[in-house]
């Protein structure tokens, strides 16, 4: 009957009996019937006690009871696929705590073990978003629904060894932890951690979840479909690192801004990996700017009772039709991808524009580092530029970048393969003299932006802004 009644549980979660036998669930009742059981068997209570199935009454002589009672079992496999403990769920919501491990032993580690790691390791590398959430019933629950892409720690606390798992299978894990205060504190602290452990290529991405829910609850109160929106526009590290920074500050006074800018740095500092450092530095630095520039500019129009209007245009970069960049940031200017994109295409615009291409200064990135990854490649003999070999180079390291995140500017270029090389040439440093023409009207304003002491300056101000958005205009229509 209490089996029975255990099995209904299961079932009003949305558990099949094919699920069930599949994850191998079980149930341990009230009382000492495992240890009555393993007596029988001829195990001593020694040999129960050091592999976690049974706990020694301190208060009773030779009295040992069962350390899972009443009680979902999940049993823990390590990454040999052998079972090497047990999770324990509660039934009543009243219990606790809501999740019992096995203690250690000396064949169970509990933070160098993920729950159904074993099971999905042979088809982690044929699915990139590999999914960590906080327990063993969330990641049955998603496997009844159709997900079978998800592991547990034992324990909300993603461990190191646990993120080197984890990495070794696979660069970009998911952590979609529950919605709740608790749940979004455990996805801040394995941002903490895999900023210590970060190198290239490996990164970890975010699910927020709204409204205090978990994951099987969203997926029941949303549907499937919108929890693969969460999966496929997962945060970046760096948003997380940036959101808890900010949770913990006050940013309308100056001492909470620099409190802010301080909290960043030692999320910083915590990185050893000196290149991965110094791009974040970069990156967090660029987004400092437009993050204080932007209020700061709200609050000062506001304070003269200046058109909303102006400030929302202020604040949008020029945008070509269709442009998106695969590194999640917005450029500064489109422009920047046009020039570098013309460059992959026609790659005799090196040989004839190396010293204008060398010196040109490149705002994003994923785009500069595909400039000076083609200088120091083609630096190696200069005197001797072979173009096959140059193509042969962008098509080897950038072929999908450009074909799938620079697709605007792939049709800009391919329109313009009818013409010599001359004017293709002309195109190309007109495209590099109005980024540039941009970019110092953007300095301009910001400039000026720190003279402003008076309704005259603000004028000016504004005018800048006002040249500049007409100047966007004209550049959009000329290349959009």
């Amino acid at each position: 009957m209490i089996i029975h009644q255990r099995l209904k549980y299961l079932k009003n979660r949305g558990l099949s009996n094919d699920i069930i036998n599949s994850y191998e669930i079980g149930y341990a009742p009230k009382g000492n019937k495992l240890e009555k059981f393993l007596i029988s068997k001829g195990v001593s209570h020694e040999i129960m006690t050091l592999a976690g199935m049974t706990i020694k009454d301190e208060n009773k002589k030779d009295n040992f009871y069962d350390r899972f009672r009443n009680r979902i079992i999940f049993p823990i496999r390590d990454i040999r696929n052998r079972v090497v403990g047990f999770g324990g769920r509660v039934i009543n919501s009243e219990d606790q705590p809501k999740y019992l491990n096995s203690p250690e032993t000396p064949v169970f580690h509990k933070g160098g073990l993920l729950y159904n790691f074993s099971k999905i390791r042979p088809n982690i590398k044929n699915n990139d978003n590999l999914i960590v959430v906080e327990g063993y019933m969330d990641v049955v629950s998603l496997a009844s629904k159709g997900l079978h892409n998800a592991v547990a720690p034992l324990g909300t606390a993603l461990t190191e060894t646990q993120l080197n798992l984890l990495w070794k299978e696979t660069d970009s894990p998911i952590i979609c932890f529950d919605g709740d205060k608790a749940g979004k504190q455990a996805s801040f602290r394995a941002s903490e951690i895999a900023l210590k452990l970060l190198k290239p290529n490996k990164t970890l991405r975010f699910i927020n979840l709204p409204d205090n829910l978990d994951p099987d609850d969203y997926i029941k109160n949303n549907g499937l479909e919108n929890f693969n929106k969460y999966i496929k526009n997962a945060s970046p590290l760096t948003v997380i690192i940036w959101d808890s920074c900010l949770q913990e500050s006050n940013i309308e006074t100056p001492e909470g801004k620099a409190g802010f800018e301080t909290l960043l740095r030692r999320k910083l500092n915590l990185i050893s990996d000196k290149s991965i450092k110094k791009h974040y530095g970069l990156l967090f630095k660029e987004m400092l700017d437009k993050f204080f520039y932007s209020k700061k500019f709200d609050k000062k129009i506001s304070k003269f009772n200046y058109n909303e209007r102006i400030s929302r245009k202020f604040n949008n970069p020029l945008k070509i039709k269709n442009s998106i960049l695969g590194s999640g940031g917005q450029l500064p200017s489109d422009l920047e991808a046009l020039v570098i994109s013309g460059i992959l295409i026609f790659p005799r615009l090196i040989k004839k524009h190396f010293e204008i291409l060398e010196s040109f200064q490149i705002e994003n990135l994923r785009l500069r580092d595909i400039r000076d990854n083609l200088l120091v490649f083609i630096k190696k003999d200069y005197s001797e530029l072979n173009i096959d070999l140059i193509k042969e180079f962008v098509q080897k390291n950038y072929q999908t970048f450009f074909e799938k995140d620079l697709r605007f500017a792939n049709i800009f270029w391919q329109k313009k393969e009818g013409i010599n090389f001359d004017q293709i040439s002309e195109v190309w440093l007109e495209i590099l003299k109005d980024d540039q023409h941009i970019k110092s009207l953007i300095k301009d304003i910001e400039t000026s932006k720190d003279e402003i002491k008076n309704e005259e300056d603000e004028r000016r101000f504004i005018d800048l802004i006002k040249n500049k958005d007409k100047a966007i205009k004209l550049i959009t229509e000329k290349y959009g």
